[in-house]
């Protein structure tokens, strides 16, 4: 019995935009009894093939292999990805995987500076918006030398005081809130966070010397339940023996290129 299956397909982010490529694993798995040479594994998006290998071994039976491919969409919304393996097998009804994918056009986040300066880089959210957009003063650039930029980034951040942020009449717009470095939050502006989160909004806190732990520390939900999942502490500054970062410890994928002793 002869029979290759397509029996998994993975993307390397949860979050797809078109600002960038994404991997594609397809996995092969020789479900039958003698080895398998399959002719290639080809890719579709939405019934067009955008991708296609030739496979180059045989598969062994109860083995599989994994081909990966890197893919752009062009397009936003939703996709059918489709991954097929072209064999000649004894079962064709399992040659083919479909993913459904949503594909977004932008990522809105609100950075909420709470220490501002007139210096772009003395400010508490200049290097995390710098870190958001880094190929934004690079495309700046290329659109003056007349050259295209290629497609927009993904995420948009707009920075706001956190002084200011009382007066922004809704948080629709925006996929996450960041907050850098803000003392303390009137009421009204935590009970809209406390429910922006409770919708599916994304919150991050970054705390610096001007967080107060105690106001962090006390925020509620309606139900009376802390908002954040940790308590905040105070800041300690070690001088004989200053804190670092462990990077073995940095196992989130957003983080895996900072973990990467070849680039960090």
């Amino acid at each position: 019995f002869r029979n290759v299956a397509v029996s998994d397909m993975t993307f390397s982010r949860t979050i797809i935009g078109m600002d960038r490529p994404v991997k594609i694993d397809v996995k092969i798995n020789n479900s039958g009894t003698m080895p398998v040479q399959p002719s290639g594994v080809e890719v579709l998006v939405d019934g067009i093939s955008v991708a296609r290998q030739e496979f180059v071994k045989e598969i062994p039976p109860a083995s599989a292999e994994t081909i990966r491919f890197d893919y752009r969409f062009e397009k936003p919304g939703r996709h059918i990805v489709t991954s097929k393996v072209i064999s000649d097998d004894d079962l064709v009804e399992d040659n083919a995987n479909d993913r459904v994918v949503d594909v977004l056009d932008k990522l809105p986040v609100l950075l909420v500076d709470g220490a501002p300066a007139e210096r772009f880089f003395q400010g508490a959210a200049a290097f995390v918006r710098l870190a958001l957009t880094p190929r934004e003063e690079a495309a700046s650039n290329q659109e003056t030398n007349g050259v295209s930029p290629g497609p927009r980034f993904l995420i948009e951040p707009k920075v706001v005081k956190a002084t200011d942020l009382e007066k922004l009449t809704t948080l629709e717009p925006y996929r996450v809130v960041i907050l850098a470095n803000v003392p303390r939050l009137p009421r009204p502006v935590t009970d809209r966070l406390v429910e922006f989160v409770h919708k599916g909004g994304g919150l991050l806190i970054a705390p610096g010397k001007h967080a107060e732990p105690d106001f962090y520390n006390a925020w509620r939900t309606p139900a009376g339940l802390p908002l954040t999942p940790a308590t905040l502490g105070d800041r300690v500054t070690l001088k004989d023996e200053p804190a670092h970062l462990e990077l073995k410890t940095f196992t989130h994928p957003a983080l895996l290129l900072v973990a990467n002793p070849d680039y960090s």
